[in-house]
């Protein structure tokens, strides 16, 4: 799988499992629910395009003190990891505000066969570094990245501006079902490039509680490729008893010698 289909398959990745400025938008629900504070979260999904399993992705959500971090690893698996070789490391982080994720900051590292890209979101501004190469700093999209989106405060929101730290995608609600336990179906026309002449695609989030967060159990983009985010797995970490490897503890982008620079610039 090269060319066009590899570039789908690395998008789908990062749109499904992918950063900030937040806009207001409307709420459906009247009295939306608050995270609950000190509490961290581990979750691991599957990611399917057309039923297939081409990739995986592990998070770590920690709330406390009015404030989030959400960072996690997204890569290709089994064949397609040879195939079409893929890997994002992000960590994002922002404060909670009215039930709401606020992002401060996006910083993401992605790496396939013939790209390697680091991304840095703050104070406004999106910097970016190609192939080693410094991009010149642009405006930071609008809207709130995916990540602080789907597992700090998830829910149907009528009209969300989303982003992937680089582009924003503006989300109307067409449909949205409640059930018996309150988890939540949320059916939406995805507009690229932040709703102006661009494409038009379906997507579907189904939202549930876990250990007293909603978070998504299933993302769907049913267009094209039909890609699909499955949860696999929530739990609760002790980090006073945490000695594993974890989502955060892996992430090597915050470390890393251009993330570093960037953030001094």
């Amino acid at each position: 799988m090269r060319g066009p289909a590899s570039q789908a398959l690395r998008h789908g990745l990062i749109c499904l499992a992918a950063a900030a400025m937040l806009l207001p938008a409307p709420l459906v629900s009247a009295t939306p629910p608050a995270p609950p504070d000190a509490l961290t979260l581990e979750l691991e999904y599957k990611v399917f395009i057309r039923g297939v399993r081409v990739g995986a992705a592990r998070i770590r959500a920690e709330t406390g003190d009015g404030r989030y971090r959400v960072c996690g690893r997204m890569h290709t698996t089994d064949i397609w990891a040879r195939i079409v070789p893929w890997e994002a490391r992000f960590d994002v982080g922002g404060r909670i505000e009215d039930a709401r994720a606020v992002p401060e900051t996006f910083r993401m590292h992605e790496r396939a066969r013939k790209k390697d890209r680091v991304v840095h979101v703050a104070r406004g501004m999106l910097r970016q570094e190609r192939d080693g190469e410094t991009q010149e700093e642009q405006p930071a999209p609008d809207g709130v990245d995916f990540m602080s989106f789907f597992w700090v405060t998830a829910r149907c929101d009528a009209e969300p501006v989303l982003n992937n730290g680089r582009k924003s995608y503006a989300m109307v609600l067409r449909e949205r079902e409640v059930d018996d336990a309150g988890d939540e179906r949320c059916d939406y026309d995805v507009l690229d490039d932040d709703g102006k002449e661009g494409t038009v695609s379906p997507a579907r989030f189904d939202i549930v509680e876990r250990h007293g967060r909603r978070v998504p159990q299933t993302v769907t983009m049913p267009a094209a490729l039909r890609r699909q985010l499955r949860l696999v797995e929530a739990s609760i970490v002790d980090q006073a008893m945490d000695s594993r490897s974890n989502a955060c503890s892996q992430t090597d982008l915050a470390d890393t010698k251009q993330m570093e620079r960037m953030e001094r610039e």
